[in-house]
C-alpha cells in the first residue's frame, strides 16, 4: 500500500459478532469487482484485537487469518491488520512495545504488510509512569507509533501504517479529549508516512464538508483517512442502514487519502452501502452480474434501458446511485415461495435507509400514516388505500423473508421487519376503529397487550425522555 495511494473499501471495526469466512470472501470479491482496494481487519469481537491485545494468536486463529490475507492478496486487495492497545498500554514501557512488535511480527509472517494502531475509546488518564515520561497523550502515542512503524519498515520498506487518534471526530476535539492541542501535536510528531483516521464532525456524520477536511489536513499536516460510520448500526441494533453513501465532498481525493466505511454488523445489509461507495468514488462502472458474485444465490437484475442507466450515471446523484445498487442487490432475493419484486426490495431498503433520513417510498408511507392518524376521515382522500396496500406489502414481505434461500439475508432484517409489521397492523386496527364511531370511546387491540407489546426495560426507559425533532428532550415535568 504505497503511502501516496488513495485507499477505499471496508473496515470491519464494529462492536458485534464478526463476519464469517464465507461472508468475508464474498466481501473481498465484491470489493475487487467494484474497483475498491482495501479491507481493514479490526472487529471488536476478536478479543485479541483490543481486550487481550497482549496475547498472540494460536495455530487455529493464525490459519483463519492466513486464509483472509491470502484471499486479499489473490484479489490484489490491501489487507490492514489493526490493534487497539489503548485500554491499558504503558507508552513508555519497553515490554509493551515488545509485545506490539511480537503481535505485528506474527502477522508479518502471515504476509500482512499494512498495520494500524488504534487509540480510540480509551481511559482519559495515562498511567502514572507515563505521566512522568511524556507531557501528553499525543507525545506518548506518537512515540509508540513511530517506534513500531520504523521497526516494521526495517525489513519491509513497502509497509503501510495507520493511526487512530483519541479524539477521532470534531466534537471530541472541541471537547478537549486527549488534551490541549492534541491533533496539532499528533500532526507534528507522527512520522509523515503514517496515515490518520477520522470520522468527520461527529462519530456518525450526516455531512462532511470540504472546508472541514481542509482545516483538518492543515492541523494533521496530511490528508486524513475517513473511517466512515454513516452505515454503522452497532450503537442502535434496532436499526439497519441500507441507503446510499452520500453527504461527502464531490472531490474526495482533495483532502482525503482514503475512505473506509465501517458498516452494519449484519453483513447482508451492506450491499447497497458498499456498492454506492464505489459509484461515489467513480472507480468502477455499473456492470451486470455482480450480484451473482456477491452471494451464493442470485437472480439476474431486471432489464433496464441503457438510456436510463446513462442518465442516472450522468446525474451523479446519491438516489440514482442507490437505485442502480438496489437493482443489483435485487438479484440476491431468491426464495422458495412467491417471487420478490423490485418494488419490494426498494421499499424495504427505503424503510431503513440512513440514520438521518428515510427513502422516498418510506417518506410517503410515513406521511400517509401520520395524516391518517391525526386528521379527520373526511380528509384522508386516496391516502387510506395507498397506506393499506403498503401494509399488505409489508405482510407479504414478512413471508418472503422467511422463504429466502440466503438465510443470512433473512436474519439481517427479520427482527426489525417483524416490529414494523406489528406496528403497521396496529395502525390498521386503529383506522378501522376511527372510521366506526360506534365502536366505543377507547381504542384497544386484542392482539397487543401491555408487556408483550412495546415492553421491556429499554422501551420503558425511552418513554421517560422523549426526543423532539430538534434533538431536545421532553420530560414529564414540562
Amino acid at each position: 500500500m504505497p503511502s501516496h495511494s488513495f485507499i477505499s473499501g471496508v473496515v470491519e471495526g464494529f462492536y458485534g459478532r464478526t463476519w464469517t469466512r464465507e461472508q468475508r470472501h464474498a466481501l473481498f470479491q465484491g470489493l475487487s469487482n467494484w474497483g475498491l482496494n482495501t479491507y481493514c481487519y479490526g472487529p471488536k469481537d476478536d478479543l485479541k484485537h483490543r481486550a487481550l491485545w497482549r496475547s498472540c494468536y494460536d495455530k487455529s486463529e493464525t490459519t483463519e487469518l492466513k486464509d483472509l490475507v491470502d484471499r486479499c492478496s489473490d484479489l490484489d486487495l490491501n489487507f490492514i491488520y489493526s490493534l487497539g492497545p489503548g485500554l491499558d498500554i504503558q507508552y513508555g514501557k519497553p515490554d509493551d512495545l515488545d509485545i506490539i512488535k511480537c503481535r505485528f511480527g506474527q502477522l508479518v509472517d502471515l504476509g500482512v504488510r499494512n498495520f494500524a494502531l488504534l487509540f480510540d475509546d480509551i481511559p482519559a488518564v495515562m498511567h502514572p509512569d507515563d505521566q512522568s515520561q511524556f507531557s501528553s497523550f499525543a507525545e506518548g502515542q506518537s512515540f509508540v507509533a513511530n517506534e513500531i512503524y520504523q521497526w516494521l519498515g526495517t525489513d519491509n520498506p513497502d509497509i503501510g501504517f495507520l493511526f487512530c487518534p483519541t479524539p477521532y471526530c470534531g466534537r471530541m476535539d472541541q471537547a478537549g479529549l486527549g488534551g490541549p492541542g492534541y491533533l496539532e501535536e499528533i500532526g507534528e510528531r507522527l512520522h509523515p508516512a503514517i496515515r490518520i483516521f477520522w470520522t468527520g464532525p461527529e462519530i456518525i456524520s450526516q455531512t462532511i464538508s470540504e472546508e472541514h477536511l481542509s482545516e483538518l489536513s492543515v492541523r494533521l499536516k496530511r490528508p486524513a483517512i475517513l473511517w466512515d460510520n454513516l452505515h454503522a448500526n452497532d450503537y442502535d441494533m434496532q436499526r439497519v442502514f441500507t441507503g446510499p453513501y452520500c453527504g461527502r465532498p464531490a472531490e474526495p481525493g482533495k483532502y482525503l487519502s482514503g475512505i473506509l466505511i465501517n458498516p452494519n454488523c449484519e453483513f447482508e445489509a451492506n450491499f447497497v452501502p458498499i456498492r454506492t461507495l464505489s459509484f461515489y468514488l467513480g472507480e468502477s462502472e455499473l456492470m451486470g452480474g455482480h450480484a451473482a458474485r456477491w452471494g451464493q444465490h442470485a437472480l439476474p437484475s431486471p432489464d433496464i434501458e441503457e438510456s436510463e442507466l446513462r442518465a442516472e450515471d450522468e446525474a451523479r446523484d446519491p438516489r440514482a446511485h442507490y437505485m442502480k445498487a438496489v437493482r443489483e442487490w435485487f438479484g440476491l432475493f431468491l426464495g422458495v415461495g412467491d417471487e420478490w419484486t423490485l418494488d419490494d426490495v426498494v421499499f424495504l431498503a427505503d424503510l431503513f435507509y440512513l440514520p438521518f433520513e428515510l427513502g422516498e417510498s418510506a417518506c410517503e408511507f410515513l406521511e400517509d400514516a401520520s395524516i391518517l392518524v391525526h386528521q379527520s376521515c373526511d380528509d384522508w382522500g386516496d391516502r387510506e388505500n395507498r397506506f393499506r396496500k403498503r401494509v399488505k406489502q409489508i405482510e407479504a414481505i414478512s413471508v418472503k423473508l422467511t422463504e429466502l434461500k440466503n438465510r443470512d439475508l433473512f436474519y439481517a432484517f427479520n427482527r426489525q421487519w417483524w416490529d414494523l409489521r406489528e406496528e403497521t397492523e396496529l395502525l390498521l386496527k386503529y383506522l378501522d376503529w376511527k372510521k366506526n364511531p360506534e365502536s366505543g370511546d377507547i381504542f384497544s387491540s386484542s392482539e397487543h397487550h401491555a408487556g408483550t407489546f412495546r415492553g421491556g426495560t429499554l422501551n420503558l426507559l425511552q418513554n421517560l425522555l422523549k426526543m423532539t425533532d430538534q434533538g431536545t428532550f421532553e420530560t414529564g415535568d414540562e
